[in-house]
């Protein structure tokens, strides 16, 4: 099933007709799909400024990334940004949390919990402790990968994030480990053996 050529409009139409066909597919289908779509930037230019946000609502950052051209390199112009933020994911994601589990009508608290935990859970526990563990949440995966491929500066709009969400628990730790000797986060130089504790 994996095509990691395919787009987010590719994905959400083979998904769409799997639901016409009504043939089921799983929460880890969707998964699979998230792993391999592209985290490229394919307006940014080469040595572009990665910029990274949460907590600013949406209006700021898609104003950013509609205006700010070739200089900076955003998750939001990626396919699995757009595949994620699609209008008909919502009705993907839940044609695949109802068949896999049951009980878990849109309504319920059962769905509110899946949607939370398959969409948005960040990564747990701590570095410095040793009991940091990767979430599988789908913006967790894609926010690291597109941490992962940042190969120059970067800078953080994160003046109403919590250290639970995905920038404190994923990106800022991805940055720290795959950063290349020199770049800046915010200005400021990384430092190779800085822990940071989720």
């Amino acid at each position: 099933m994996v095509n990691e050529n395919f787009t987010a409009q590719q994905w959400i139409d083979y998904f769409l007709d799997k639901i016409e066909k009504d043939d089921s597919f799983t929460v880890n289908d969707l998964r699979e799909a998230v792993k391999t779509i592209s985290v490229h930037d394919p307006v940014a230019g080469e040595g572009a400024l990665t910029v990274l946000y949460s907590g600013e609502g949406d209006a700021f950052p898609k104003a950013l990334a509609d205006k700010a051209g070739s200089g900076i390199r955003m998750i939001d112009r990626t396919e699995a940004s757009k595949f994620l933020t699609h209008k008909d994911f919502y009705k993907i994601f839940k044609n695949a949390v109802e068949f896999e589990y049951e009980g878990a009508a849109e309504d319920s608290e059962l769905f509110s919990e899946l949607e939370r935990k398959f969409l948005y859970d960040g990564s747990s526990g701590s570095v410095a402790e040793g009991s940091w563990r990767a979430s599988e949440g789908f913006w967790s995966i894609v926010s690291r990968r597109f941490a992962s491929e940042t190969s120059g500066d970067s800078y953080a709009l994160v003046s109403n994030a919590l250290p639970n969400r995905i920038f404190g628990t994923d990106e800022l730790k991805t940055l720290l480990e795959t950063l290349p000797d020199g770049a800046k986060i915010c200005g400021f130089n990384t430092a190779r053996g800085v822990v940071v504790a989720a």
